[in-house]
Order: C-alpha cells, then sequence, then structure tokens
C-alpha cells in the first residue's frame, strides 16, 4: 500500500492488472484507496 500511495508500481501490481486485463494505474489507485488488496502468496 506504500508503493501504491507513493505512484511506485511493483512487480506485483503489474502482475496483477496483467492477469486482469486492466491498466496498472488502475490498481495502484484501488490500492491506494483501499478498494483492493494484494494477498502475500
Amino acid at each position: 500500500m506504500q508503493d501504491a500511495l507513493r505512484g511506485n508500481i511493483t512487480p506485483e501490481m503489474k502482475l496483477v492488472a496483467e492477469s486482469e486485463g486492466i491498466d496498472v494505474q488502475k490498481i495502484v489507485r484501488g490500492l491506494s484507496d483501499g478498494r483492493i488488496i494484494i494477498p502475500k502468496m
């Protein structure tokens, strides 16, 4: 979440965006707003 708040794109964010077929910036916004979470595996 800290990366998203700073506007940094992580490999995990890229992976989720690619697998969901959406723009990575949408993932960043969702994470920073608290609407999206990416669980650790």
